[in-house]
C-alpha cells in the first residue's frame, strides 16, 4: 500500500497518495489503540486498489482518525475508498459514495487529468473553497483568519493541491461587481434589476 501507521501518532498533510496496491488498505492503512491519534488533512487518496478490504482507506480497532479537507475517490476494492471498525471522523471531505460527517459531500471532483495522474483542481471543481471554514477553531473562519486560508486568500479547499483562485471573478463590465484585474469568470456577475443602476438608483423616468 501507500502508507500506514501501526500504533503510533502521525499526520499526513497536503499529501497525494495515487496508484498502490495491498490486500486491505491500497492508499493507507491504520491499525492504532485509543490512545493514538492520526490526521488526514489536505489529502488526495485516488486510483488504490486492495484486494479485500479498503482502497483507499482501511482503518482496523479503535483508534482516533481524523480526515478533514481530503478527497478519497476513484479507488477499487471491497468498500473501495474506506472501510473502518471505528473510530474514524471524516470533516469535510469529498468522500467517493458518501460518508456521515458535517461538510463531507459525494461528487466528481473533476480533476484536471486524472488519466495522465494530474490530481490538481479544475474550475468548477465542488472541492474548491468548501474545506472546513474555520480549521483551527478558534471561531474565527477564513473571511478574517488567514489561519483557515488557501494560499491565495480565500476559503481552503479540498485535496492535496489548492486551487489559485486569484485570476477568477467577475469579467464582465456591465456587471456591478466587474474587475478588470480577472482573467476567467468564476460565474459569479452581478447584475442591478431592471431599471435600477448597481447603486439601487431608478434610471427610468416617468
Amino acid at each position: 500500500g501507500g502508507g500506514g501507521c501501526l500504533g503510533s501518532n502521525v499526520v499526513f498533510e497536503n499529501v497525494l497518495v495515487t496508484g498502490n496496491s495491498a490486500a486491505s488498505g491500497g492508499g493507507l492503512f491504520f491499525l492504532n489503540t485509543s490512545n493514538n491519534e492520526s490526521i488526514l488533512n489536505n489529502v488526495t487518496i485516488v486510483d488504490n486498489t486492495a484486494t479485500s478490504n479498503g482502497g483507499g482507506v482501511y482503518g482496523y480497532a479503535v483508534g482516533n482518525e481524523t480526515i478533514i479537507n481530503s478527497i478519497i475517490w476513484g479507488n477499487s476494492g471491497s468498500s473501495p475508498n474506506i472501510l473502518v471498525s471505528a473510530g474514524l471522523s471524516v470533516f469535510y471531505s469529498n468522500i467517493g459514495g458518501g460518508w456521515l460527517g458535517e461538510g463531507n459531500i459525494n461528487i466528481d471532483p473533476n480533476f484536471t487529468d486524472p488519466e495522465n495522474d494530474d490530481y490538481t483542481l479544475q474550475w468548477p471543481s465542488p472541492c474548491i473553497n468548501t474545506g472546513n471554514p474555520d480549521l483551527d477553531g478558534d471561531g474565527e473562519d477564513y473571511t478574517t483568519d488567514i489561519d483557515d486560508q488557501d494560499s491565495d486568500g480565500t476559503r481552503m479547499d479540498m485535496g492535496a493541491f489548492y486551487f489559485d483562485y486569484t485570476y477568477y471573478g467577475c469579467t464582465d463590465p456591465t456587471a456591478c461587481n466587474y474587475d478588470e484585474t480577472k482573467l476567467y469568470d468564476d460565474g459569479t456577475c452581478a447584475y442591478p434589476e431592471e431599471n435600477y443602476d448597481c447603486a439601487g438608483n431608478c434610471i427610468v423616468e416617468i
